[in-house]
């Protein structure tokens, strides 16, 4: 008789990734994601109501509530916290020494903050863009920009969370200083800003004017994935030289 038992370096993923899923679903967040929501799709029906909306304009409002706030704020905020409130609470060193790989507590951080953050986020800048009149191709843009884009900034952010404290500050000046300020002026900083990818993906091969957008939707889908498996391998090495003591 066999039994149908995961493989030993499956399973703690598995156990790790419901444990971090269900203690970062915390009320106030989710109250967060909600209200975020509940603003863009207020705007979005406002602008699909107007006498002169056009599918530029459906789209400058998903590059500038969804792009610039949603995509990035929520990954923020759920990859800061799924190992970054351990290592604030000095807490860390339960998962650290526990008889476990080392990849595998960042790799279930990871992947429970991609399974918060890319549903939610795709869900709230698709609806917006179908709220505000786009139509399928701007449909599919804001899906797509919003999946790859929410990969990338996760795997960013938990990364960042191993190396800094405060986390939370760090990510939202570079949100709001480098990638709203210094990236909208300077043609190479813009390439190390993700959201000229995300835009790109948005802006897709259709006659919409965005800025930012300044790649093709192949480079800025290869790049954000890229940075997504960079970061993910050095969140693990970097957790293998933590000191937790």
């Amino acid at each position: 008789m066999t039994t149908n038992t995961p493989p030993a370096t499956v399973a703690p993923v598995a156990v790790l990734h419901r444990f971090m899923v269900k203690t970062s679903l915390s009320v106030a967040r989710i109250l967060m994601v909600a209200g975020l929501g509940a603003l863009v799709l207020a705007v979005a029906f406002a602008i699909g109501s107007s006498a002169d909306q056009t599918q530029t304009r459906v789209a400058q409002m998903v590059q500038g509530l969804g792009l610039a706030i949603v995509v990035p704020v929520v990954s923020l905020v759920f990859a800061s916290a799924m190992l970054g409130d351990h290592r604030d609470d000095s807490t860390m060193v339960y998962l650290w020494l526990r008889p476990m790989k080392p990849w595998v507590v960042p790799t279930a951080a990871l992947a429970a903050v991609w399974t918060i953050v890319v549903p939610a986020t795709v869900v709230i800048v698709s609806a917006a863009a179908l709220a505000a009149g786009g139509d399928t191709e701007a449909l599919a843009y804001s899906a797509a920009s919003a999946l790859f884009g929410s990969m990338a900034y996760s795997a960013v952010f938990v990364l960042a969370s191993l190396l800094l404290s405060r986390v939370l500050i760090w990510g939202l000046a570079y949100i709001l200083v480098w990638e709203g300020f210094v990236a909208a002026g300077a043609e190479g900083a813009a390439r190390l800003a993700l959201r000229s990818y995300t835009i790109s993906i948005l802006g897709g091969e259709r006659d919409v004017d965005l800025d930012l957008a300044r790649h093709s939707v192949t480079t800025s889908i290869v790049v954000l994935l890229v940075v997504a498996v960079l970061c993910a391998v050095a969140s693990i090495r970097v957790f293998r030289r933590l000191d937790v003591a």
